[in-house]
């Protein structure tokens, strides 16, 4: 019933790319790691509880710079995730497919593919836990209904309950010494049943207005790279201004939106260098230029050498 893939575990990989002073203890039976955010990465802490069954993160964090962090979810867990502060996105490293998560909301899953990565904004503070329980474990409570619905993301605001709960969690969590054992799991479980409860009840989700615009942008960008957008022409209906959206935009991806787009273009024309025949007049068309001539020199400009030298030398 032990949570498998320690190694690769979001609170592993975090704890070795952004963590210091690692500490490892075990309070009756329940492995707890603690460590500090490196000065160099910003600041905050980073907690996780192992036990039979179920993991807790607890996360209270504010980076200097945007981290993308990859890791192996167990399948077939069931992944509650409470975010009272900033956002992240989830990546699906199988199907690529992208998922935002958002301030005071929260998340219910079933994992499906455990092959994973989460991409943390910058500036801004995030505070989140995150509570994954193995199929086993749950058997108990029988939640057919997510299990039939493997994949998909429930979300919903979080209820002042739920809110309530998360904060009462924190706070005890590191001042019991009885029955601490018992207290960490009865409050995994009891937050589950407020999400559970929660996401029964509610139709609507509150969304933050300007994260999600950022990240509907960027998602536009992506699928659009062979036209040539300006950030007047992706922010005409959003309502909110040119700075704080590219502001905004940053956090998000770590660049503005005009550097976002040259990457973008440039990594995919590198992609279709490497891994396809097509002749470099049509990869600069794709990328949305229209003289092959133009595109050699910027993407000479971004990565120091020649389209043709890239295909030539198969550049990773």
């Amino acid at each position: 019933m032990t949570l498998n893939g320690e190694i690769n575990s979001l609170g592993c990989e975090l704890n070795r790319r952004i963590g210091t002073d690692v500490e490892y203890t075990e309070r009756q039976s329940i492995k707890v790691t603690t460590a500090s955010v490196s000065t160099q990465y910003g600041q905050g802490n980073i907690y996780t509880f192992t036990t039979d069954g179920i993991r807790l993160y607890i996360l209270d964090i504010t980076l200097k710079k945007c981290v993308e962090i990859a890791f192996t979810a167990q399948i077939n867990s069931i992944q509650a995730t409470y975010i009272v502060k900033g956002c992240y996105i989830l990546r699906s490293e199988c199907s690529g497919e992208e998922t935002l998560y958002e301030p005071f909301m929260q998340y219910l899953q079933v994992i499906k593919e455990g092959h994973m990565s989460i991409k943390f904004g910058k500036q801004t503070p995030f505070y989140m836990i995150q509570i994954s329980f193995t199929q086993e474990y749950l058997k108990k409570y029988n939640p057919a209904f997510l299990y039939n619905n493997a994949g998909t993301i429930f979300k919903s605001n979080i209820s002042q309950e739920g809110i309530l709960s998360v904060f009462e969690l924190e706070a005890a969590i590191f001042k019991k010494k009885l029955c601490f054992h018992l207290y960490v799991e009865y409050k995994c479980v009891a937050l589950l049943s407020i999400l559970i409860e929660s996401l029964a009840k509610s139709e609507s989700v509150h969304q933050d207005l300007y994260i999600k615009s950022a990240y509907d942008i960027k998602k536009y960008i992506d699928q659009n790279l062979h036209l040539n957008l300006t950030l007047d022409d992706l922010n005409k209906n959003t309502g909110i201004s040119n700075f704080v959206l590219n502001k905004e935009f940053s956090k998000l991806t770590g660049d503005s939106v005009a550097k976002y787009i040259k990457s973008a273009k440039m990594n995919l024309a590198k992609e279709l260098l490497i891994k396809t025949s097509l002749p470099i007049y049509e990869i600069a068309d794709r990328t949305g230029y229209k003289n092959a001539t133009h595109f050699s020199e910027a993407f000479k400009k971004h990565f120091h050498y020649t389209p043709k030298y890239c295909r030539g030398k198969q550049i990773k």
